[in-house]
């Protein structure tokens, strides 16, 4: 009985694992198209900008260069009660990232001015 127990609690973590390794997010653009947190679980802390509907994914630490992945772990992924980031506002986590957002788009960069542009719907580029 306490096999069937560890092995059902074994799995029930199991199940949490991807969720815990998300960034919650701290914003999204007008409309929901792309979302963006911190990942403060790896080393060094991440800014993370991701498009729910895709799984399509940008990263960057404070001083390093842009990681493009994919993910099943983002894929529908709406942090819906994220409160947007309006068109001519800027978000900023101290030194670290600056994120703008503009009529065509999001641009995020880091203290070593790496980053990324993704506009609301489709398209993104890393500088």
């Amino acid at each position: 009985m306490k096999r069937v127990a560890v092995v059902c609690a074994v799995a029930a973590l199991a199940g949490l694992v991807p969720a815990l390794a998300r960034a919650y997010g701290d914003f999204k653009t007008p409309g929901g198209g792309v979302y963006c947190g911190l990942d403060s679980l790896t080393k060094p802390f991440k800014m993370v900008c991701w498009r729910a509907r895709t799984g399509f994914v940008v990263s960057m630490s404070p001083i390093g260069r842009v990681v493009v992945t994919t993910s099943r772990h983002y894929k529908r992924f709406y942090e819906d009660s994220a409160p947007p980031l309006h068109v001519g506002h800027t978000r900023s986590y101290g030194n670290s990232f600056l994120c703008s957002m503009a009529k065509d788009g999001l641009t995020c960069k880091n203290y070593r001015k790496h980053g990324w542009f993704m506009g609301r719907t489709r398209g993104w580029r890393v500088f």
